[in-house]
């Protein structure tokens, strides 16, 4: 079984491999949705990175997001006309 450390790594790896920049920023989204027991909001990410990182928008966080289910890493989820969700 593969850890969240080892899909981390290969997802550092995948986003290299498409030109983009590892930001700690970046990382810190990463790391919420592999620790997340939880299907998260793009707000609930926010929520969570913003006292680590206050200079951090929340478009950052959906652009991470956008990168990442373009990507294939991610899958949106809606439930009942509510905030898509994340897992």
């Amino acid at each position: 079984m593969i850890t969240n450390q080892e899909k981390t790594k290969q997802l550092v790896a995948r986003l290299r491999e498409h030109g983009l920049r590892i930001t700690p920023q970046r990382m810190a989204i990463l790391e919420i949705l592999m620790d997340s027991k939880e299907h998260l909001s793009a707000e609930e990410i926010y929520n969570q990175i913003h006292d680590q990182y206050p200079m951090i928008g929340l478009a950052t966080v959906y652009k991470t997001i956008a990168l990442l289910k373009e990507m294939g890493e991610i899958t949106e989820l809606s439930f009942n006309n509510q905030v898509a969700r994340y897992e």
